[in-house]
């Protein structure tokens, strides 16, 4: 029988190979993972450890639509993606994953990884920490607008700065992607204490907090 799951989460990345053979090009391989959401391994062990449900792997060397459409089948053929109730995309926010997320044979929910986007606001803004905080809690409020004008006022008052230029590239770049979280800090705080990530479903917006999926 084939089943229905509420939620199917795939996750994308890239790594630049050096060949091997003289005169060749650096290739890209690339790598996708599906699961259905987070189990606990064991309730005795000292620390908490989860497990990914029905975990899904495909790895390849080519260009980014094969890449996609061959990840879908494969994700078809053990996940039943199509009649999945929502299907989420997380990425580091290159381009070519998020172009896989609305292409027409996945239409899944595009969502930047904020564990990449905060790594980079650290970066820009060193030794800030209170800006980071209030940065962040922006954008877990889904204050977006906010949290964006708070970066161009800071780069306004001190200045240009190359990894600040950076980061607000990036943001921009990956605007849609940010649109998909609205959560509070008290949300945020179960979210870690229950050792799982949490995403907000765009049509419905209810969360999932995918150690309990």
């Amino acid at each position: 029988m084939v089943k229905e799951r509420e939620i199917v989460v795939l996750e994308m990345d890239g790594t630049l190979l050096h060949s091997q053979e003289k005169g060749e090009d650096n290739f890209e391989a690339k790598l996708g993972i599906m699961y259905s959401g987070k189990e606990l391994e064991s309730k005795k062990a000292k620390h908490r450890r989860y497990r990914l449900k029905e975990k899904v792997i495909y790895g390849g060397i080519e260009g980014a639509d094969d890449f996609g459409e061959r990840l879908y089948l494969k994700g078809e053929e053990k996940l039943s993606l199509s009649l999945a109730r929502n299907l989420l995309l997380v990425s580091d926010g290159v381009r070519w994953i998020s172009d896989i997320a609305g292409a027409d044979y996945l239409k899944a929910t595009y969502q930047l990884d904020w564990w990449h986007y905060e790594k980079k606001l650290r970066a820009a803004l060193p030794g800030e920490e209170k800006l980071q905080q209030e940065l962040m809690k922006l954008l877990r409020e889904g204050k977006k607008e906010e949290h964006h004008n708070l970066l161009k006022l800071k780069r306004l008052v001190d200045g240009p700065s190359e990894k600040l230029d950076d980061l607000l590239g990036y943001l921009e770049e990956n605007w849609e992607g940010n649109l998909r979280v609205e959560q509070s800090e008290e949300q945020s705080r179960r979210q870690r204490g229950a050792g799982g990530r949490q995403w907000w479903c765009r049509e419905e917006h209810r969360p999932y907090s995918l150690s309990s999926v």
